[in-house]
């Protein structure tokens, strides 16, 4: 496994380790380093950058932030589309 994927594991699973301690804004940033590096491994990974998207509008829906979730539930689903139009 390359080291940019590795990083972007360790980082969703931050994000997960730290969800679980209610640290909700710190578990978003990780989700976001998380996506951003998948997205820029690319190919097969994308999966990962919209599953990862996923979870972080799940964060923002149950903190309340409706337009952030939206926002991230588009943005997997553009994701999602992208590997499909490959």
């Amino acid at each position: 496994m390359s080291t940019e994927i590795e990083r972007a594991v360790e980082f969703y699973d931050k994000a997960c380790l730290v969800e679980e301690q209610d640290q909700i804004i710190l578990a978003e940033a990780y989700c976001l380093k998380s996506s951003a590096l998948f997205e820029q491994i690319g190919g097969s990974h994308m999966r990962d950058a919209a599953k990862v998207l996923n979870r972080l509008a799940f964060l923002r829906e149950s903190g309340g932030n409706y337009e952030g979730s939206l926002y991230y539930a588009k943005k997997s689903a553009e994701t999602t589309l992208f590997i499909c139009g490959e």
